[in-house]
């Protein structure tokens, strides 16, 4: 047994748009002397697949029906694009997309040199990550980097560091062409 009858689901379906549940329910209570609650116009209307296409007023106002609990599309507390924050490793990052972040010192890099090249990295040659200077950033291989910070080679500077970093391609070489010699 159905809880309306034809003529009350037709007057329902001509009322449902711009009324709240407990707007309708006094509608039709008023209509066909009936006692009907406003959970009971809501169930049925679930039940029947009977929804509002218009907007309602009061705390709804604006709001298209059936649509008040959209997903943003990003929250609220999340930051815009170009926004840096510091890493716990003391990393500057830029925020370039939505969830993406990159270390600044590479995308600063990046934009002046192009694509970082495969199993290289970005270096600070004074060892200062908050200088995002380009004559302070180096790219050199993880391998260079690798070998030189085991070998604890002391650096305290800019000219230091280089050293370094010709040290270590050396050392690199050097075991390059020993193990050719061993084969």
């Amino acid at each position: 047994m159905s809880l309306f009858n034809q003529e009350q689901i037709e007057f329902i379906k001509k009322n449902v748009d711009g009324n709240r549940n407990k707007e309708l329910a006094q509608l039709i209570n008023d209509r066909f002397s009936l006692s009907i609650t406003s959970t009971q116009i809501c169930q049925w209307k679930q039940t029947h697949g009977v929804k509002s296409k218009t907007s309602l007023y009061g705390w709804r106002k604006g709001k298209t029906g059936g649509q008040d609990f959209k997903i943003p599309s990003e929250p609220s507390h999340s930051k815009p694009v170009g926004s840096e924050r510091v890493t716990k490793r003391g990393v500057t990052q830029i925020k370039v997309a939505r969830g993406k972040w990159i270390d600044k010192h590479r995308y600063i890099w990046e934009q002046a040199h192009g694509p970082i090249p495969e199993k290289h990295t970005i270096i600070f040659m004074n060892d200062d990550k908050t200088d995002f200077r380009l004559d302070n950033l180096k790219c050199i291989s993880r391998r260079e980097l690798s070998y030189m910070n085991k070998q604890k080679y002391p650096y305290y500077d800019r000219e230091s560091k280089e050293a370094a970093i010709l040290l270590s391609k050396i050392g690199l070489k050097g075991s390059e062409l020993t193990s050719d010699l061993d084969d």
